[in-house]
């Protein structure tokens, strides 16, 4: 299950780099090409949303032993609440992604956030499992 819980964190952050990169890469694409780019890299949420699939069957899983202890782990809370604020943003950029080109600004921030709510979540994990 941590196998499948890195996977889907790999994923998921993986998702949130990519279209930061591929943002900043290709300001320049206007009209017919930045449409057909948006197409074609709408993949990329369909990616996330899987890895975040993954993150969280795999984390219920390991999240086992630390149910009754939970309200003692503040840090393992906030974890928990930044996941359902990554679900909440992948669900928005998968909607972003899919419209016309006002909506390309959004999806750039959204990205910005769920990478920024990804690191989070990780530098979290580590403080809570090290």
């Amino acid at each position: 299950m941590l196998i499948l819980h890195f996977l889907g964190l790999v994923m998921g952050l993986g998702t949130g780099f990519a279209f930061i990169f591929l943002g900043v890469g290709n300001t320049d694409l206007t009209g017919e090409d930045a449409r057909t780019f948006r197409q074609r890299t709408s993949i990329l949420t369909r990616m996330g949303a899987i890895g975040l699939a993954l993150l969280v069957v795999s984390g219920l899983f390991l999240m086992g032993p630390y149910w009754n202890v939970l309200p003692d782990l503040p840090l393992l809370i906030a974890k928990l609440v930044l996941v359902v604020v990554m679900i909440v943003l992948i669900t928005l950029l998968t909607f972003a992604v899919g419209k016309g080109e006002r909506w390309a600004a959004r999806s750039e921030v959204l990205g910005k956030i769920m990478l920024l709510t990804s690191l989070s979540t990780l530098v979290l994990a580590v403080l809570v499992f090290h």
